[in-house]
């Protein structure tokens, strides 16, 4: 599960083409979810999936959180690590692929944003990916799914970025759509053109097959785990904003890890008397 792998190749650039992202507020979402559905208790600890430079992360122990993050990219190990060190606090970062992982420690709170879980192709790797992250989490644990908004198949998006080096150029559009049994999958080109203040052009572009969710095979995948369960679909990083709001531009999902058997029972028995 790799994608478009060479466009990830190059952290620093990869961080300039996301930039407009307010990952602060972003984490604040993140908390505001993790209190929402953990009847008030704020994030212990949290782990960011397919992590990248780790934004989240990084804003998560600003504010106190202990947190992991994990990737499957060397490079952005490293560009991770060199911007917690410019933040002056200790990120473990761990070299992993998000389908299928394993860790010695548990979360309350873990999320994949960006729309990395586009690249699990199919069901079967849609579960393994599940059942890692239920794993890892406590019982009634939160996990955060950022998705591509349903109608996102088609579109094709374009935006330039300015840094003190140069002005950087993003184009990702759909390419064509491959065959696939029973699955949303597109084949999306991916395009980085950097433009320094002097010298040549640096120019990157790959093509890779992603598959677009809908929120019923989010739902499905959840039920198919046995241990998660869809509780809520927002279309920003804004609690207010649901999935059919005309400011809906994402798809984030929130499953929970439900509470082992015996304890529910424990728990509907004080209920009733």
């Amino acid at each position: 599960m790799l994608g478009h792998e060479r466009f990830y190749q190059d952290a620093e650039l990869y961080d300039l083409a996301f930039s407009y992202r307010d990952y602060a507020q972003e984490a604040a979402f993140l908390r505001d979810v993790c209190k929402t559905f953990r009847h008030g208790a704020a994030p212990e600890r949290f782990l960011e999936l397919a992590a990248g430079p780790a934004h989240h992360a990084l804003e998560m122990i600003a504010h106190g959180t202990p947190s992991v993050a994990l990737d499957h990219s060397r490079p952005m190990k490293r560009y991770g690590l060199r911007l917690a060190r410019e933040r002056q606090v200790k990120l473990p970062y761990l070299v992993a692929n998000m389908e299928s992982f394993k860790l010695d420690r548990k979360f309350d709170l873990a999320a994949s944003m960006g729309c990395s879980a586009t690249y699990l192709l199919d069901d079967a790797a849609v579960d393994r990916h599940l059942a890692a992250v239920a794993a890892v989490l406590v019982p009634e644990g939160v996990y955060v799914l950022e998705l591509p908004y349903p109608a996102e198949l088609e579109a094709q998006t374009q935006w330039e970025v300015a840094s003190p080096e140069g002005r950087l150029r993003v184009e990702w559009s759909e390419v064509r759509h491959p065959a696939a049994a029973g699955y949303r999958h597109a084949a999306t080109r991916a395009v980085l053109a950097f433009q320094p203040r002097r010298g040549r052009e640096k120019r990157t572009e790959v093509t890779s097959v992603q598959r677009f969710f809908t929120v019923e095979e989010v739902r499905a995948a959840a039920e198919r785990s046995g241990e998660l369960t869809l509780e809520a679909v927002y279309g920003a990083h804004d609690r207010r904003v649901k999935l059919d709001d005309e400011r809906a531009w994402r798809m984030l999902c929130v499953l929970c890890k439900r509470v082992p058997a015996v304890r529910e029972e424990r728990v509907r028995l004080l209920a009733t008397g």
